[in-house]
Parts: C-alpha cells; structure tokens; sequence
C-alpha cells in the first residue's frame, strides 16, 4: 500500500519474512528513504485477561534485538531493546508523548506541570489498556518510531538504496516466557506489524545528494553480567568487573540498570507503576569506573541515591521519576522498620512511589582501551515479615538478591561511502 504527495511516496510494507521469534522488512531497492522509519500496528495477545505491558516499556517490552543492514554490513542495533528503552521513554517531552493521547508511543510516560501522579501516567493513553486475551476482542496496537532505538536513524537524513543496497530492518523478538506483563503470565502470540517508510520522489532533491559521503554517528552497544545474592545481614559486597564491550571505541555516554528478571516473592510491592522493566535501587550503593588505567570520576565516585539521581540527569537529561524513588526502600509506610524514612519519603504522596527506580549515568567522552566498573553496596537487617507489613521478600530480599548488571554506551561509529564501496568504522 502506499500513499504519496510532491516531495514523498508513503508505502505500508509487509514483512518478508515473519514468525514469533524474528521479522524482517526489505526496502524496496534503488529508491531513496527518508530516515524516518516506523515500526506500525505492533500487537500482541496475552494468555489471561487484564495484562498490560509495564509503563516504562510498553511496546517495546516484546523486541529483544533490533538491527539495520545494507547487504550483511550492519548500520546499527540495539540489543536487550525494552530495559533501554524503558528509561529513553521517560525522556520523552509533552510534544512527543502526553499529546498524543494514543498508541502511537507504545509506553504510558510523560509530563504534565500538575501534581506527580498525573505527571506519572497518562490516563488517556490507550496504549495502558489491557491487552488482547481470550475474552477481550479490544487489541491495542502501536507505532514505534525506530530512530528512538537506533540513532543511526537521528543523524541520516536520507537512506539512499542506490548505494545503501538491500536495506534490511531486522527484529528478534523476545522468548514469550522473558516479556514483562502487568499481572504476570505470558503473551500467546505476536501479531504481524508493518514498516512504514517515505520514499523520496522529488527529482530536485534526490540530484543534491552526494555520490559519495562520510557519517559519524552514535550506535548503542551493552554488556551486562550477573551479580550474586548477599547472604547476610549488613554485609559488603564489592565487584570489580571489566567491560569489553566498549574495548578500541570512542565512548561517550554510560547507562547503568539494575535489572531483576524474577518478579515473584513481594518484589511486585514495589513496582505499582513500572513493574519491572526498569532499574532497582539498593542500599549502600557505589559506583566508579577505571577507565584506561585511571579513575573516571573523583574520591568514591557515585556514593549516594541522591548523587546516583543528579549524575545520571546531568548525563541523559531530565526524566520522569516519582519524589525519592531512587532511594532504597526499606519498608511500606506504617511499618515500623524506619517510621523516619517512610515519613520523609511518602509523607503526602499517594501509592505511585511504592516502587525504586535508580538508574546510574556517566560521561565518558573518551577512547576505551580498557574500562572497569567499580560496583558496590550493602545488605539491611530488615527481615521479611508479611504479616506485620514488611514487603521485603526473604531469599529475594530487595537489597541482597542477585540481580544483572545491564551497561549501555553511546559508541561512536563512521559510515564512510566512496568509490562504489561502503565502510562501518568503530
């Protein structure tokens, strides 16, 4: 299908190729793209009735890789898509979120300038309502502007299949097993999207554009690694582990998320709002890194909720994240465990801060030989006692629980086309 006015042909791609675990879209060759691509009418259907998708993620929470190819040469990906880009939707602006009042976003994040709460959730947006089951026909569909994902995408302007040949969008999708839903259980199956794509068709325009061209531009490479149980009350724990991903690439910007994949045991107290798709605090946390030989950041490093929050929002910009939620949580207010803490934290505030959201960012801007994170925290006391109001859950115990370490850097990469040849650098 395709529509088209003076400077552009709209076209609704089906996919080649499509099952549950991949999909694949082919641009038609020899034709001239706006970098403009939208991944349309993403749905999916779940096992039991009233699931949603968690409110940072939304969409984006089914795709586990995304890439970009001309040929077999990548242009750019993104792995481990939905941890990543449930912090980026927490960026977003009015313009592209709250306005919407639609799928089109696929999270449920924005602002507003009234009370937090309303600043937390859209209430209109239908990308919150529940998902396709067995007794719900409704199936909610969204619209995923891929340069979100990929930044490649921000920094072309034009995608010229006359030298970009066989351009390929290629998506893996996640194990249904490994998608987050709200209320628990598993999706049964992905439908068929679309890719939507504006083809070029102004004469005048495709002759300005140069038979040969350099690019430098931003691709998001990770690592992550798992980190033990605590088994103790008040212990250290302290790891040292190095980041090969970033090894003989230009570095710019740090990402650090604190991911717990099991939601079972009381961990779901805390998450009313986001559950789950993004990044857990814990007490007594540190962070420094040794970047080719020395220390990155002065003294301790990162050393407090209250600095982890400002370094990461001097790093990535301001994000929507609800009064104190970076601070590690150590009981539901009434409890008795820190009757301080709960009144400084949730004195006026209604349940949306039931929840940690501490996510960890630092500027790099330099050639990585060699990088190591330093990492630490510590075990509370507090014992698991659901009868007397305690959420923390025993061998899951909020602070002490294994967890993975996810780590995502802006690398920067060079697209260099000359003499009939294409060339990824970096």
């Amino acid at each position: 299908m395709s529509f088209w006015n003076s400077n552009f042909k709209n076209h609704i791609l089906e996919p080649l190729y499509f099952d549950q675990n991949r999909c694949e879209f082919r641009l038609p060759e020899n034709a001239v793209w706006s970098a403009d691509l939208t991944l349309a009418n993403l749905g999916c259907i779940a096992a039991a009735d009233n699931r949603q998708f968690p409110a940072t993620s939304g969409f984006w929470e089914l795709i586990k890789n995304i890439y970009l190819y001309s040929d077999n040469i990548e242009l750019a990906h993104l792995r481990n898509v939905s941890k990543y880009m449930g912090f980026k939707n927490m960026i977003q602006s009015n313009d592209d979120e709250y306005s919407l009042h639609s799928v089109d976003v696929g999270n449920k994040y924005g602002f507003t300038i009234q009370h937090y709460d309303k600043r937390m959730a859209l209430e209109n947006a239908t990308v919150y309502n529940n998902l396709k089951s067995a007794s719900n026909n409704l199936e909610p569909k969204a619209n995923l502007r891929l340069r979100d994902a990929l930044p490649f995408l921000t920094y072309m302007r034009f995608l010229d299949g006359r030298k970009l040949n066989r351009l390929r969008v290629v998506i893996e999708w996640k194990a249904a097993s490994d998608v987050v839903l709200v209320g628990g259980g598993n999706i049964t199956s992905i439908t068929r999207p679309n890719l939507v794509c504006n083809e070029v068709i102004n004469e005048d325009l495709i002759k300005q554009l140069p038979d040969k061209f350099q690019v430098v531009y931003t691709n998001i490479d990770d690592e992550s690694f798992n980190i033990s149980a605590i088994a103790g009350n008040s212990e250290r724990q302290s790891i040292n582990q190095r980041l090969r991903a970033f090894n003989k690439k230009y570095l710019a910007r740090i990402l650090l998320i604190n991911d717990i994949s099991d939601q079972t045991n009381g961990i779901i107290n805390y998450n009313t709002q986001m559950l789950g798709n993004h990044s857990m605090a814990f007490g007594g946390e540190r962070i420094n890194f040794r970047l080719n030989g020395r220390k990155l950041l002065a003294d301790r490093g990162v050393d407090s909720p209250d600095c982890k929050l400002a370094m990461c929002t001097d790093t990535w910009g301001a994000y929507v994240l609800p009064p104190s939620s970076q601070t590690q949580l150590i009981g539901a207010p009434g409890n008795a465990i820190d009757d301080r803490y709960n009144r400084e934290v949730y004195n006026g505030l209604d349940n949306n801060a039931y929840f940690q959201a501490s996510y960890g960012g630092v500027e790099v801007n330099d050639n990585v030989q060699e990088l190591e994170l330093e990492y630490e925290r510590v075990s509370n006391s507090a014992a698991y006692d659901p009868a007397n109001g305690n959420p923390q859950p025993g061998a899951l115990n909020i602070d002490r629980c294994a967890f993975q370490m996810r780590v995502y850097g802006e690398c920067a990469r060079m697209l260099d086309y000359s003499n009939g040849e294409l060339m990824i650098k970096g």
